[in-house]
């Protein structure tokens, strides 16, 4: 095995030992507050898709969002996963973040059973806004 192996070996092995916590509040709460936070940032929901087996690994549902500040103008899809655990979704959430590098081509949070992600070229002034809304919510 060479060195960086080792070394990415040896940091998993440790976060195993001690377990990792729980990145938010794992609790059931509605989809439409993520919908409301997203419209009280004044982005418009223009489209939605469901997915009633879930896009992400052990995802129980998944819930595609097209915003955008006018639906005329350039869409931004947010991808909302349900789980049925806290350690599902906080892998799930984990994942991601290791599939997207560099920094900056996608962004993930989790907030009670959801993990929400935005991901690709966006429009910045959108990416912003489900930011703040985000931030608002509570969601880390």
């Amino acid at each position: 095995m060479n060195q960086p192996t080792a070394l990415v070996a040896g940091v998993l092995a440790m976060a195993s030992l001690f377990g990792c916590q729980s990145r938010a509040e794992f609790d059931v709460r509605p989809i439409a507050d993520i919908e409301g936070a997203l419209r009280s940032r004044g982005l418009a929901i223009c489209a939605t898709s469901d997915n009633s087996k879930g896009l992400a690994n052990q995802a129980a549902s998944t819930r595609v969002l097209n915003v955008a500040i006018d639906c005329h103008e350039e869409i931004v899809p947010v991808v909302v996963d349900r789980f049925r655990h806290a350690r599902d979704r906080d892998a799930a959430a984990r994942n991601f973040e290791s599939l997207n590098r560099p920094r900056g081509d996608g962004v993930v949070w989790t907030w009670a059973q959801f993990t929400i992600s935005a991901f690709g070229p966006r429009d910045d002034q959108v990416i912003d806004r489900v930011t703040d809304a985000m931030d608002r919510l509570g969601a880390t």
